[in-house]
């Protein structure tokens, strides 16, 4: 059996921690043994923060020590960001297994500053680098690696069954009914942190709709009259005060299914985010401001590039939107179908370390 050590940067639960615990869920009943750990702690909690942490400081010394450690037990490392990469860096490549990097927010970051040295140091020595979208391929020069050592796999996440055509306006309506919002209201979900996430909630209900958000600090749900109850969520979705009846892990679900329009205000530089992609799989039409993180998702025919555009469009409208963005997710980023790419990938990195051939001396 393959066995797949993940690492991530903290246990904090953004984006990327969230698809890294998906894969590790899909890699897991692939029959691969996978196991994930964070170099450090993050700073909030969420359903990431149970992913046991290597040390006190992700960017430690002590870091660097049991990630050597911990990377024996592995026949491939997954890397995930650049402070796992710079760890690694620091450490000896002849006798560790081989490594596999995956870059998200990187991408764009190094495309404006400098590739850290200790990841440049990684980098020499041969191994695999992923990106979640075909643009993010063009990075290869600046990494230093060749072009064919940088695999594209984008974001998977599982998919839940439709259901009947009627189910979703059964959950639509004991969604709403449970958070006192009006059936023909417009309400769009604004998924992520701090004050972005707080503009665009505001934007929304300046004009006119009802405004969900899945923040770590409060979901608001406000009518267009101004009037509105405040639903707190803490980080994991579970619900701290709610409507009675919300149990706390329904509470995504049910945010889910009172939305129409899914808004992410962080969106990851590289490829759609997870949280968009949970939305369009629940059949909500995405609004997304940024057309480079939607296009590699969703056609112009399916995104609303602005707040106006999705509060002005027809509910068949939006609909049409809704479902045709849940059938590119199944079609794109379901799991199993990511898994299996992850799979042959982790395989193949894996034969080509066991091959003396191949062998690259490291520093």
């Amino acid at each position: 059996m393959l066995r797949v050590l993940q690492v991530l940067a903290t246990n904090d639960s953004d984006d990327d921690a969230l698809a890294a615990m998906e894969l590790h869920r899909g890699l897991s009943r692939s029959g691969i043994e996978a196991r994930t750990l964070a170099l450090g702690p993050g700073r909030t909690r969420g359903p990431a923060s149970d992913v046991p942490v290597m040390s006190p400081s992700a960017r430690s010394l002590a870091a660097c020590t049991q990630l050597r450690r911990e990377q024996r037990w592995a026949d491939v490392v997954l890397l995930r960001g650049a402070a796992p990469a710079a760890a690694a860096g620091t450490l000896p490549r002849r006798a560790g297994p081989p490594v596999v990097v995956h870059l998200a927010d990187e991408v764009g970051e190094w495309r404006r500053a400098p590739v850290p040295q200790r990841v440049r140091r990684l980098l020499r020595s041969r191994v695999e680098v992923v990106v979640a979208s075909e643009s993010d391929r063009s990075i290869a020069p600046l990494l230093g690696v060749a072009d064919d050592a940088v695999t594209v796999i984008p974001t998977g996440i599982e998919v839940a069954p439709s259901g009947a055509p009627g189910d979703r306006d059964a959950r639509r309506t004991a969604a709403r009914s449970l958070l006192g919002i009006p059936l023909q209201a417009r309400v769009v979900l604004v998924r992520g942190e701090g004050p972005a996430a707080r503009s665009l909630a505001d934007d929304v209900h300046r004009r006119g709709a009802v405004v969900l958000s899945d923040a770590a600090s409060r979901a608001r749900v406000a009518s267009s009259g101004g009037e509105g109850r405040w639903v707190r969520f803490e980080e994991d979705g579970g619900v701290v005060v709610a409507p009675e009846g919300v149990e706390d892990a329904e509470a995504l679900e049910v945010l889910l299914a009172a939305a129409d329009v899914v808004a992410v205000a962080d969106a990851a530089a590289s490829g759609p985010s997870l949280r968009l992609l949970q939305g369009a799989a629940a059949q909500l039409a995405p609004l997304e401001q940024d057309p480079g993180a939607a296009a590699a998702l969703l056609d112009d025919g399916i995104v609303f590039p602005t707040v106006d555009a999705a509060l002005a469009a027809s509910t068949d409208e939006v609909r049409r939107r809704g479902a045709a963005a849940r059938r590119q997710v199944e079609v794109q980023f379901s799991l199993d179908g990511v898994v299996a790419r992850w799979a042959g990938l982790l395989g193949s990195v894996h034969r080509r370390g066991m091959d003396p051939s191949t062998a690259v001396e490291g520093p």
